[in-house]
């Protein structure tokens, strides 16, 4: 393999698990999602998540959009009804904790119906079960997930899509705010914990395995807040159901029901650690990556995603050293350097 074209092939093998890596909410359709029907300009990165300058926060910068073309709404919610949110992807990230808000001022607040804390979301295709509150104002809202990861780089996920709501209240102004964290905002949440919410409102859904821990730095006082809903998740046993709607409890028969069928899902008691790089390739040594380091060394992949794994991408193309080639290593680029 020539040098040229093992630098071409590391920059393009990551792109095999950028489709699926990470989680996103399919439905109901975010703004600018590919398959939104009115989305213009297609964000065919919608698994990426929030900028940690906090730039784009909220909604990936789309909130903007509501009042056009652009913010047509896909989903019509009375209020009071139970609902179901649809998460996607491949890489969870061992899950971490989800949270479920609504805006009823364009993207100004953002209000928090549900919270779910630990095995949130699981990998492949899974659906929240959730509330919408009986005192949401009538007419467009943005309905928003977001969601902070168990294991992996220290990140914000958030998509929000533009519904419309019928047979409301006064409004939500009395529920808590949504949490944010790891944008810039002086909080940032602990690696390898299920980030317990300061503020997760009265709708909990705990999921089985959860290791609850709290955020580090500025992260808003601790309380309950207000709201109508009430929380349903139990932290008991080896399974339970992230999809538990705020006013129902989850029964052993609801939680061994197919997803398709109650649109509840069944959560392992564990998830496998991801796999680590590899530890060496002829003289070129490629360490497992620490989360602060970012740049390369000599002998060393200099992306520290890909020193992890292909499913950790977010940089590219993956950094080749001088004089040294590419290699492919159990579905992971490595360099090689020397005879």
């Amino acid at each position: 393999m020539s040098p040229s074209f093992a630098t071409i092939f590391c920059a393009i093998l990551p792109l095999f698990s950028i489709a699926n890596a990470h989680m996103k909410m399919t439905d109901p359709a975010p703004i600018r999602l590919p398959e939104n029907t009115f989305a213009v300009t297609k964000d065919y990165d919608y698994t990426s998540p929030l900028s940690d300058s906090g730039s784009d926060y909220p909604c990936k910068g789309y909130a903007s959009l509501l009042d056009t073309a652009e913010g047509g709404s896909v989903a019509t919610y009375a209020a009071g009804s139970s609902q179901s949110v649809t998460i996607a992807g491949g890489a969870n990230h061992n899950g971490g904790s989800c949270q479920l808000s609504i805006s009823e001022d364009g993207g100004s607040t953002f209000k928090v119906i549900q919270s779910y804390i630990g095995n949130c979301p699981v990998s492949g295709t899974s659906s929240l079960s959730y509330t919408i509150p009986a005192d949401t104002k009538s007419g467009k809202v943005l309905l928003a997930w977001s969601w902070f990861n168990r294991t992996g780089n220290r990140e914000m996920y958030m998509n929000c899509a533009a519904v419309t709501v019928t047979g409301g209240g006064s409004g939500l102004s009395a529920y808590p705010d949504i949490f944010t964290a790891n944008i810039g905002n002086g909080c940032t949440t602990v690696e390898g914990t299920d980030v317990e919410f300061p503020n997760p409102g009265s709708a909990i859904t705990t999921g089985s395995g959860a290791n609850p821990g709290a955020p580090v730095g500025s992260c808003g006082s601790s309380g309950s807040g207000s709201g109508s809903g009430s929380g349903s998740g139990s932290g008991s046993g080896s399974e339970s159901s992230v999809a538990a709607t705020p006013t129902a409890a989850t029964s052993t028969a609801a939680a061994a029901t197919s997803v398709a069928a109650t649109s509840t899902v069944r959560l392992p008691s564990s998830y496998p650690s991801y796999p680590g790089a590899p530890g060496k390739t002829k003289t070129a040594s490629v360490p497992e990556a620490s989360p602060s380091d970012t740049t390369g060394e000599e002998g060393v992949i200099g992306n520290t995603e890909c020193k992890r794994s292909v499913r950790y991408t977010r940089a590219l193309p993956v950094q080749v050293p001088s004089g040294c080639q590419c290699s492919c290593e159990n579905n992971k680029p490595v360099p090689v350097c020397g005879a």
